[in-house]
């Protein structure tokens, strides 16, 4: 009888042990479905952002691509301005030169050489102005 006893109380412990173990195990399996369910819902929300991000930059290309056409309008816009001005520019000091020939005294000239610069320099006048109409 000694015998028995001894070994079931062996027995015992070791059942103890194996309760007291499986309890330790089934909590950290509790924990471990708990972290699953988070990292699913964390992988969800990676999708979510992803998707958004992905909205977000072909949001970001088209108005990109749209300043860039509106950019390019102005640029060829103020090109033609400027050639516009160039070229008014260069009528007015044309015709400044010629009206400062025509104001000053004591600047005389051969007819014959003034008829000349005349004629040239309205022939450039007729060129500019040509040029002007055709950039509008």
């Amino acid at each position: 009888m000694g015998m028995e006893f001894i070994l079931d109380g062996i027995v015992t412990i070791f059942m103890a042990v194996l309760i007291v173990y499986c309890i330790v195990l089934n909590n950290r399996l509790k924990k471990f479905r708990s972290a699953q369910s988070e990292m699913a819902k964390i992988v969800t929300e990676l999708n979510e952002a992803t998707a958004h991000a992905q909205q977000s930059i072909s949001a970001l290309r088209q108005s990109v691509g749209d300043e860039e056409a509106r950019l390019t309008g102005l640029l060829e816009k103020s090109r033609k301005m400027a050639d516009e001005l160039s070229v008014i520019t260069d009528v007015g000091a044309n015709l400044a030169d010629r009206i400062e020939k025509g104001l000053l005294p004591g600047k005389e000239t051969p007819q014959g050489v003034e008829d000349a610069e005349t004629d040239e320099s309205e022939g450039h006048d007729e060129e500019l102005l040509e040029n002007l109409r055709n950039i509008r």
